[in-house]
């Protein structure tokens, strides 16, 4: 989402889904075969999440998709 961000509208919302994450997540600690699992999950459904985030951003005032995200790595 945060390459997708374009102008300051799409940048404040980006920032307040990183605040809210950071306020609910930033204390949480893992086991790295945890974070082994999740990458690989996060690979598999790499273009499903891609998707997702391009939704949400499409309903943010004022924000224009530039369908990098439908293409992305």
């Amino acid at each position: 989402m945060k390459r997708e961000a374009q102008g300051a509208e799409d940048i404040r919302a980006f920032n307040l889904l990183a605040v809210d994450y950071n306020s609910r997540c930033s204390d949480f600690f893992y086991q790295e075969s945890d974070l082994a699992m999740v990458t690989a999950e996060v690979a598999a459904n790499r273009q499903r999440l891609a998707a997702e985030a391009e939704q949400i951003m499409s309903t943010w005032p004022g924000h224009t998709s530039t369908s990098s995200a439908q293409s992305a790595k």
